[in-house]
């Protein structure tokens, strides 16, 4: 797989981000639901640990699952990751794409056999693939939470989707939410 036959980091990272990740991968190696904080503030290289982490993810053959709780920075974080990683199989997902386009990408992800990497919106959490690695960017956003039709905390089912995966929710988060 070309995404792991480089075998620098996604981005040249600090000696405070590298401890990071390679606190985060003890994590995720121990094959049991996980969840931790990355606590840092606006500018200060967060997005450098999430894609070193997702790069350790695909090349141990699990998916990555990265979500923003908007579109705007869904679509900064997809120009991140596929500048970083250009050989990693990339998807988008949020509620603004047509049905057709969510079809697809749905449909794309039922059969998907490698493993890829998912930017989004917290509807990505439905999506048919199960993550080794669950990102959620800015987690105390209060977009996180759906309030009508059908109601839910995006936090709480990303757990739930780790929690049955076996792998790490990383949250992220300049100003944690108390919970």
């Amino acid at each position: 797989d070309q995404v792991c036959a480089d075998q620098r980091p996604a981005l040249c990272l600090t000696s405070d981000q590298a401890q990071a990740v390679d606190r985060f991968w003890e994590l995720f190696a121990v094959e049991a639901p996980q969840s931790a904080l990355l606590f840092g503030v606006t500018g200060s290289g967060k997005t450098a640990v999430y894609l070193e982490l997702a790069k350790r993810s695909l090349c141990h053959g699990r998916h990555v699952m990265l979500l923003a709780p908007e579109v705007a920075i869904a679509l900064k974080l997809y120009n991140d990751v596929r500048d970083a990683l250009p050989q990693a199989d990339l998807r988008l997902f949020h509620g603004y794409l047509s049905p057709g386009e969510r079809f697809r990408v749905f449909m794309g992800l039922a059969s998907q056999t490698s493993p890829c990497i998912v930017v989004g919106t917290r509807s990505s959490l439905f999506l048919p693939l199960e993550p080794g690695l669950v990102i959620l960017d800015e987690e105390h956003d209060a977009s996180f939470k759906q309030d009508e039709g059908l109601v839910y905390q995006a936090r709480e089912l990303a757990f739930g989707r780790i929690a049955r995966s076996g792998g790490l929710l990383l949250m992220g988060s300049a100003t944690p939410d108390v919970k």
